[in-house]
């Protein structure tokens, strides 16, 4: 995945979020955009990651890993329950917005 998205190595990086356990970040570099979240924790619901920079580049920002799909709502990013040892790394939906 870091040779397909430069930003994971060599893109600027932004803190989205740091409580609870929950730590979320934005990478990029150019125009590839990456936001990691992490939740090493016990599950978490109702989460809402405020996107900082990288909000607008997609509607919808799509889980590499697994598929899963969320939503941009209001320059934040709806996760709803992030279970207990989540990890996601989110790339925008091409088309959607960017």
């Amino acid at each position: 995945m870091r040779r397909r998205h430069a930003a994971l190595t060599q893109g600027e990086f932004e803190t989205l979020l740091a409580f609870n356990g929950v730590f979320a970040y934005h990478r990029w570099r150019d125009d590839d955009s990456v936001v990691v979240v992490l939740n090493p924790r016990e599950e978490r619901k109702n989460v809402r990651i405020p996107l900082g920079r990288a909000a607008g580049r997609a509607a919808i920002w799509e889980d590499a890993l697994s598929g899963a799909r969320f939503a941009e709502d209001g320059r934040r990013l709806a996760l709803g329950v992030l279970p207990s040892g989540a990890g996601y790394v989110l790339l925008p939906l091409k088309g959607v917005y960017g």
